[in-house]
C-alpha cells in the first residue's frame, strides 16, 4: 500500500523556463521504493515521451533497477537505452560528462540510472521526468575509528539540485519518493 501526499508543499524555484509538476508517493515500507520506481519508469515510458532520470543511493541499487526495469520491459526494450551513471563506472581518465554523452549517444529514449553525481556534475539532454530516492550513500565513521558506507537523507539544498535537472527544455515532472513512517499504538495494562 502506497501514500500519495496531496497537499504537500514544495520549495518554489525563481528562473524557471518551464513549469515542474511534482508529487511525492511514499510507499509503507522503504525496500517497495525500488519495485515502485521500476513500475513508474514502465508506465512512463509507455504513455509518455521525454528522457528520464532516477537518483538512486549507490551503484547496488542502480544494477537493481536495471534488472527490475530490464525485466518489465522487455517488449518496448529496444527503444529504450538504459545509462548508469556511477563514480565506479569511470575509467582511468573520463569525466562523469563524458561518459554520459558517450553513453546516451544511442537511439530512442534515455533512462539515466544514476547515483549523486547526475545532481551536481552532469548535464543531461532533455530530461522531463526525474525520480528521487530519499537516501543517498554516503560514508559514516564509526565510533570504533572505522569508516563505512551508510545512508542518510539527502539535504533540501540538495533535492532542489536533483529537482532542477528536470523541466530545461520542457515542462516536467518530479517524483520524490518519501519514507512513510507509521507511529505504533502502545497498549496499557
Amino acid at each position: 500500500m502506497n501514500a500519495v501526499l496531496p497537499g504537500a508543499e514544495f520549495p518554489t524555484f525563481t528562473g524557471r523556463m518551464y513549469p515542474l509538476e511534482r508529487c511525492i508517493i511514499a510507499p509503507r515500507n522503504i525496500d517497495e521504493i525500488l519495485t515502485l520506481c521500476a513500475q513508474l519508469i514502465c508506465i512512463t515510458i509507455e504513455k509518455d515521451s521525454g528522457n528520464i532520470l532516477v537518483f538512486l543511493p549507490g551503484m547496488d541499487d542502480i544494477l537493481r533497477l536495471d534488472k527490475l526495469v530490464q525485466q518489465k520491459l522487455r517488449r518496448l526494450a529496444d527503444g529504450v537505452n538504459i545509462v548508469r551513471l556511477h563514480s565506479h563506472l569511470l575509467g582511468e581518465g573520463e569525466t562523469s560528462q563524458e561518459n554520459a554523452e558517450t553513453s546516451s549517444a544511442g537511439e530512442g529514449r534515455q533512462l539515466y540510472l544514476s547515483s549523486l553525481i547526475a545532481a551536481r556534475g552532469v548535464t543531461l539532454p532533455d530530461i522531463k521526468y526525474v525520480f528521487i530516492h530519499p537516501y543517498n550513500r554516503t560514508t559514516l565513521l564509526h565510533q570504533s575509528g572505522l569508516e563505512t558506507l551508510g545512508n542518510e537523507r539527502i539535504s533540501a539544498e540538495l533535492n532542489a539540485n536533483k529537482t532542477g535537472r528536470a523541466g530545461r527544455t520542457a515542462p516536467g515532472k518530479v517524483v520524490y519518493f518519501s519514507s512513510l513512517t507509521i507511529p505504533r499504538k502502545r497498549c496499557s495494562n
